[in-house]
């Protein structure tokens, strides 16, 4: 008996730390403060960005639009384009004139990282339409909240509502 009582409370707080951690798809009542990115918004790719994944074969994992150069990548444009074939993390590459469509933002909270608001896009135009991939790392980002505002470097709003 007295075994149960010590492990309650391993327990309790195993349960309230995995509670800190969620996701959520949220509405403009909280991205509107944390972002300037419009929901439905067509933003038109000003420089060349790429498609990155942790593991590129993994079909579950989300693309991130990361810069050239991120990651041990190439920064220039003709020595990435070789590159690419053989990294295991590059799922593509986007180029300038491409269009992104904003489509949601999910909020994260992580007891050890903190909360970030991530805004998911999807590609309309290129060889990579109707791709769904992440901003954040070609966003300009706020801290401590990792709140995320267009960089405009990157990208130009087109039209949108």
């Amino acid at each position: 008996m007295q075994r149960i009582r010590i492990s309650w409370p391993f327990l309790l707080c195993f349960i309230c730390l995995s509670a800190c951690n969620s996701s959520r798809v949220v509405g403009p009542a909280v991205y509107s403060a944390r972002s300037d990115y419009v929901s439905g918004g067509v933003y038109l790719l000003n420089k060349p960005a790429f498609l990155f994944k942790h593991d590129k074969a993994d079909p579950k994992e989300t693309p991130v639009l990361a810069p050239l150069g991120f990651s041990g990548t190439p920064e220039n444009l003709a020595d990435f384009q070789n590159y690419a074939p053989s990294s295991s993390q590059v799922a593509g590459l986007l180029m300038p004139g491409e269009t992104l469509r904003v489509v949601k933002f999910v909020e994260h909270k992580f007891i050890n990282v903190g909360e970030f608001l991530e805004v998911v896009t999807v590609v309309e135009s290129g060889p990579h339409k109707g791709t769904v991939l992440e901003l954040s790392m070609i966003s300009k980002k706020r801290k401590p909240s990792h709140d995320v505002f267009v960089d405009h470097e990157y990208l130009t709003r087109r039209d949108g509502p």
